[in-house]
Protein backbone atom coordinates (compact mmCIF):
# COMPACT_ATOMS: atom_id res chain seq x y z
CA UNK A 1 0.00 0.00 0.00
CA UNK A 2 2.88 2.39 0.73
CA UNK A 3 4.16 1.95 -2.83
CA UNK A 4 0.93 3.47 -4.14
CA UNK A 5 1.00 7.23 -4.63
CA UNK A 6 -2.72 7.46 -3.88
CA UNK A 7 -2.36 5.60 -0.60
CA UNK A 8 0.59 7.75 0.50
CA UNK A 9 -1.48 10.86 -0.21
CA UNK A 10 -4.41 9.37 1.68
CA UNK A 11 -2.18 8.61 4.68
CA UNK A 12 -0.99 12.22 4.70
CA UNK A 13 -4.56 13.53 4.77
CA UNK A 14 -5.59 10.99 7.41
CA UNK A 15 -2.60 11.92 9.58
CA UNK A 16 -3.38 15.62 9.27
CA UNK A 17 -7.02 14.99 10.16
CA UNK A 18 -6.04 12.91 13.19
CA UNK A 19 -3.64 15.60 14.42
CA UNK A 20 -6.35 18.24 14.04
CA UNK A 21 -8.92 16.11 15.83
CA UNK A 22 -6.47 15.36 18.64
CA UNK A 23 -5.74 19.07 19.06
CA UNK A 24 -9.44 19.96 19.21
CA UNK A 25 -10.02 17.18 21.72
CA UNK A 26 -7.28 18.49 23.99
CA UNK A 27 -8.68 22.02 23.76
CA UNK A 28 -12.19 20.80 24.55
CA UNK A 29 -11.00 18.79 27.55
CA UNK A 30 -8.91 21.68 28.87
CA UNK A 31 -11.73 24.22 28.47
CA UNK A 32 -12.79 25.85 31.76
CA UNK A 33 -16.04 24.79 33.32
CA UNK A 34 -19.02 27.06 32.82
CA UNK A 35 -20.16 26.70 36.40
CA UNK A 36 -17.72 28.38 38.81
CA UNK A 37 -16.34 26.07 41.44
CA UNK A 38 -17.10 26.74 45.04
CA UNK A 39 -14.22 28.43 46.77
CA UNK A 40 -12.53 26.65 49.60
CA UNK A 41 -12.50 27.81 53.19
CA UNK A 42 -11.00 31.23 53.76
CA UNK A 43 -9.23 32.65 56.78
CA UNK A 44 -11.19 35.88 56.44
CA UNK A 45 -14.08 35.87 58.93
CA UNK A 46 -17.51 36.18 57.36
CA UNK A 47 -19.88 38.62 58.95
CA UNK A 48 -23.38 37.21 59.13
CA UNK A 49 -26.06 39.80 59.78
CA UNK A 50 -28.91 38.64 61.94
CA UNK A 51 -32.42 39.10 60.65
CA UNK A 52 -34.39 41.73 62.56
CA UNK A 53 -36.68 40.30 65.17
CA UNK A 54 -40.43 40.85 64.78
CA UNK A 55 -41.93 43.08 67.44
CA UNK A 56 -45.43 43.96 68.52
CA UNK A 57 -46.40 47.41 67.25
CA UNK A 58 -48.22 49.36 69.93
CA UNK A 59 -51.24 51.42 69.05
CA UNK A 60 -49.35 54.57 70.02
CA UNK A 61 -46.40 53.82 67.74
CA UNK A 62 -48.74 52.77 64.96
CA UNK A 63 -50.68 56.02 65.14
CA UNK A 64 -47.49 58.11 65.27
CA UNK A 65 -45.85 56.26 62.36
CA UNK A 66 -49.00 56.43 60.22
CA UNK A 67 -49.31 60.14 60.90
CA UNK A 68 -45.73 60.76 59.70
CA UNK A 69 -46.23 58.51 56.67
CA UNK A 70 -49.43 60.30 55.71
CA UNK A 71 -47.77 63.71 56.07
CA UNK A 72 -44.83 62.56 53.97
CA UNK A 73 -47.15 61.40 51.19
CA UNK A 74 -49.17 64.61 51.27
CA UNK A 75 -45.98 66.67 51.05
CA UNK A 76 -43.22 64.79 49.20
CA UNK A 77 -45.34 62.58 46.96
CA UNK A 78 -48.15 65.02 46.22
CA UNK A 79 -45.60 67.87 45.91
CA UNK A 80 -47.55 70.15 48.25
CA UNK A 81 -45.54 72.16 50.79
CA UNK A 82 -42.52 70.14 49.77
CA UNK A 83 -40.22 71.80 52.29
CA UNK A 84 -42.15 70.17 55.17
CA UNK A 85 -41.15 66.67 54.07
CA UNK A 86 -37.43 67.33 54.64
CA UNK A 87 -37.70 66.80 58.38
CA UNK A 88 -39.90 63.71 57.84
CA UNK A 89 -37.29 61.92 55.73
CA UNK A 90 -34.46 59.85 57.21
CA UNK A 91 -30.84 60.46 56.30
CA UNK A 92 -30.92 57.32 54.14
CA UNK A 93 -33.59 58.88 51.95
CA UNK A 94 -31.92 62.30 51.83
CA UNK A 95 -28.46 60.89 51.11
CA UNK A 96 -26.51 63.02 48.61
CA UNK A 97 -29.15 65.77 48.47
CA UNK A 98 -29.06 69.30 49.82
CA UNK A 99 -32.02 71.05 51.37
CA UNK A 100 -32.22 73.35 48.35
CA UNK A 101 -32.31 70.41 45.91
CA UNK A 102 -35.01 68.74 47.99
CA UNK A 103 -37.15 71.88 48.08
CA UNK A 104 -36.75 72.21 44.31
CA UNK A 105 -38.33 68.77 43.83
CA UNK A 106 -35.14 66.85 43.04
CA UNK A 107 -35.78 64.04 45.50
CA UNK A 108 -35.93 60.24 45.08
CA UNK A 109 -39.73 60.21 45.20
CA UNK A 110 -41.89 60.17 42.08
CA UNK A 111 -44.75 62.69 42.16
CA UNK A 112 -48.31 61.44 42.33
CA UNK A 113 -51.60 63.30 42.31
CA UNK A 114 -52.88 61.97 45.63
CA UNK A 115 -56.61 61.77 46.18
CA UNK A 116 -57.23 59.21 48.91
CA UNK A 117 -55.10 56.50 50.53
CA UNK A 118 -55.65 52.90 51.57
CA UNK A 119 -53.23 51.26 54.02
CA UNK A 120 -52.15 47.63 54.45
CA UNK A 121 -49.80 46.69 57.29
CA UNK A 122 -46.69 44.75 56.18
CA UNK A 123 -44.29 44.27 59.09
CA UNK A 124 -42.96 45.54 62.39
CA UNK A 125 -39.51 44.50 63.59
CA UNK A 126 -36.60 45.74 65.65
CA UNK A 127 -35.51 48.07 62.87
CA UNK A 128 -38.77 49.68 61.83
CA UNK A 129 -42.25 49.31 60.39
CA UNK A 130 -43.68 49.15 56.90
CA UNK A 131 -46.96 49.47 55.05
CA UNK A 132 -48.22 49.03 51.53
CA UNK A 133 -50.29 52.06 50.66
CA UNK A 134 -52.61 52.31 47.68
CA UNK A 135 -52.80 55.82 46.28
CA UNK A 136 -55.87 56.82 44.32
CA UNK A 137 -55.47 59.82 42.02
CA UNK A 138 -57.29 63.07 42.53
CA UNK A 139 -60.21 63.99 40.34
CA UNK A 140 -59.49 64.85 36.72
CA UNK A 141 -56.05 63.20 37.01
CA UNK A 142 -54.98 60.83 34.19
CA UNK A 143 -53.02 58.69 36.66
CA UNK A 144 -54.26 55.32 37.83
CA UNK A 145 -54.34 53.91 41.34
CA UNK A 146 -50.97 52.49 42.29
CA UNK A 147 -49.45 50.56 45.21
CA UNK A 148 -46.38 51.82 47.05
CA UNK A 149 -44.27 50.54 49.92
CA UNK A 150 -43.21 52.86 52.71
CA UNK A 151 -40.83 52.10 55.59
CA UNK A 152 -40.15 54.07 58.76
CA UNK A 153 -37.93 53.77 61.80
CA UNK A 154 -37.89 55.67 65.11
CA UNK A 155 -35.29 58.19 66.25
CA UNK A 156 -34.61 59.47 69.73
CA UNK A 157 -36.13 58.33 72.98
CA UNK A 158 -38.66 59.51 75.49
CA UNK A 159 -40.46 62.70 74.54
CA UNK A 160 -38.04 63.22 71.63
CA UNK A 161 -38.90 59.89 70.04
CA UNK A 162 -40.26 60.40 66.54
CA UNK A 163 -40.61 58.49 63.27
CA UNK A 164 -38.88 59.20 59.95
CA UNK A 165 -39.42 57.74 56.49
CA UNK A 166 -36.43 55.74 55.24
CA UNK A 167 -38.02 53.95 52.28
CA UNK A 168 -40.48 54.80 49.52
CA UNK A 169 -40.86 52.76 46.38
CA UNK A 170 -43.52 51.49 44.00
CA UNK A 171 -44.71 48.09 45.17
CA UNK A 172 -43.41 45.13 43.11
CA UNK A 173 -45.88 43.46 40.77
CA UNK A 174 -44.54 39.90 41.24
CA UNK A 175 -42.87 37.79 43.88
CA UNK A 176 -39.59 37.71 41.95
CA UNK A 177 -39.26 41.48 42.28
CA UNK A 178 -39.58 41.58 46.08
CA UNK A 179 -36.57 42.77 48.00
CA UNK A 180 -35.74 43.68 51.55
CA UNK A 181 -36.44 47.26 52.52
CA UNK A 182 -33.78 49.42 54.20
CA UNK A 183 -35.59 49.16 57.53
CA UNK A 184 -35.26 45.39 57.39
CA UNK A 185 -38.80 44.31 56.54
CA UNK A 186 -40.15 42.44 53.58
CA UNK A 187 -39.12 39.19 51.96
CA UNK A 188 -36.08 38.82 49.76
CA UNK A 189 -36.33 36.76 46.59
CA UNK A 190 -33.68 34.12 45.98
CA UNK A 191 -31.67 34.49 42.81
CA UNK A 192 -32.37 31.71 40.29
CA UNK A 193 -29.58 29.19 39.89
CA UNK A 194 -27.97 29.01 36.50
CA UNK A 195 -28.30 25.64 34.83
CA UNK A 196 -25.28 24.27 33.05
CA UNK A 197 -25.79 22.69 29.65
CA UNK A 198 -24.07 19.34 29.20
CA UNK A 199 -24.33 19.36 25.42
CA UNK A 200 -20.73 20.57 25.05
CA UNK A 201 -19.52 17.31 26.65
CA UNK A 202 -20.53 15.49 23.46
CA UNK A 203 -17.77 17.29 21.51
CA UNK A 204 -14.83 15.29 22.93
CA UNK A 205 -16.77 12.05 22.46
CA UNK A 206 -17.54 12.90 18.83
CA UNK A 207 -13.92 13.82 18.13
CA UNK A 208 -12.58 10.64 19.70
CA UNK A 209 -15.09 8.56 17.75
CA UNK A 210 -14.06 10.21 14.49
CA UNK A 211 -10.45 9.10 15.04
CA UNK A 212 -11.62 5.52 14.66
CA UNK A 213 -14.47 6.02 12.21
CA UNK A 214 -12.56 8.04 9.58
CA UNK A 215 -9.84 5.39 8.92
CA UNK A 216 -12.46 2.63 8.90
CA UNK A 217 -14.54 4.59 6.39
CA UNK A 218 -11.53 5.26 4.14
CA UNK A 219 -10.42 1.62 4.21
CA UNK A 220 -13.96 0.47 3.59
CA UNK A 221 -14.43 2.78 0.57
CA UNK A 222 -11.12 1.76 -0.98
CA UNK A 223 -11.79 -1.93 -0.36
CA UNK A 224 -15.15 -1.57 -2.06
CA UNK A 225 -13.50 0.18 -5.04
CA UNK A 226 -10.85 -2.58 -5.30
CA UNK A 227 -13.56 -5.20 -5.16
CA UNK A 228 -15.48 -3.47 -7.95
CA UNK A 229 -12.32 -3.21 -10.03
CA UNK A 230 -11.54 -6.91 -9.66
CA UNK A 231 -15.12 -7.78 -10.49
CA UNK A 232 -14.98 -5.73 -13.68
CA UNK A 233 -11.68 -7.28 -14.71
CA UNK A 234 -13.10 -10.78 -14.37
CA UNK A 235 -15.86 -9.91 -16.77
Amino acid sequence: MLRSYRWRRRFVWISAALILIAGLTVVALKAPERTPKAQGPSNVPVRVEKAPKPVRLTSRDEAAALRVASQFISSAVARKNLDRSWSLAAEELRSGLTRHEWDQGRLPVSPFSVGRKSWKFDYADSQGVGWTVTLYPARHSPQRAEDFQIGLHPLGSGERRHWVVDYWQAAPTGAAALSATPSGGGPAAAAPKAKESKAWLLLPLALLSSIVLIPIAVVGVNSYRAYRSRALMRR
